[in-house]
């Protein structure tokens, strides 16, 4: 599975598929390993599922084919199941749910932490990645985030303008800075 996960084919899609769809990678592909039993795991968008299963599965990658050629020459397509359910079927039925469940989860979750986050930092501030969503609509990966990071808490040091952290459910704490240091970074970047 990992080989698989990590595969060029695979990144190049969950790219492609963060890009066109505007969500962020880690909101995409969420690899979980170490830790207590329930807390590891791996929870993929459906399409993603839907790409790792067709890797697994020849037949079922072969079902897809069908089923989109159908779909472009007839203009319509159905699944009848005069078959049992595959192994890849089952895993993509299963990631879907755990995909559902994990986004409920981190919806709540969000919420929690923008609460959180507003209670203990200066309102209107952000973390790197938080202003590249919100305010450039593009997303920084984590090296970026952190390069970024770095050069926003050198600029703050320079103009003697203090930066504070926040809670984060990854990295335990992260820095956020006022959004007109943010703004000068991300010219730079841009």
């Amino acid at each position: 599975m990992s080989k698989i996960l990590n595969s060029q084919e695979i990144k190049d899609y969950v790219n492609s598929l963060s890009r066109i769809t505007n969500v962020i990678l880690p909101d995409l592909l969420i690899v979980k390993n170490g830790g207590k039993e329930d807390e590891h795991g791996t929870w993929a968008h459906q399409k993603i599922a839907l790409r790792v299963c067709q890797k697994l599965s020849t037949e079922f990658a072969i079902m897809v084919d069908t089923k989109i050629e159908e779909l472009l020459t007839q203009g319509h397509t159905s699944i009848e199941r005069d078959h049992p359910i595959s192994s890849a079927e089952m895993f993509m039925l299963q990631a879907k749910v755990n995909m559902d469940q994990q986004r409920q989860i981190d919806r709540i979750g969000n919420q929690v932490n923008l609460i959180d986050a507003r209670t203990r930092t200066t309102p209107g501030w952000f973390t790197v990645a938080g202003y590249a969503a919100f305010h450039k609509k593009i997303f920084v990966g984590y090296k970026k985030a952190a390069e970024l990071g770095r050069r926003a808490a050198a600029l703050c040091r320079k103009r003697g303008v203090r930066s504070e952290t926040t809670p984060d459910p990854r990295f335990g704490h992260v820095r956020v800075f006022p959004p007109e240091i943010l703004d000068e970074i991300f010219e730079a970047y841009i």
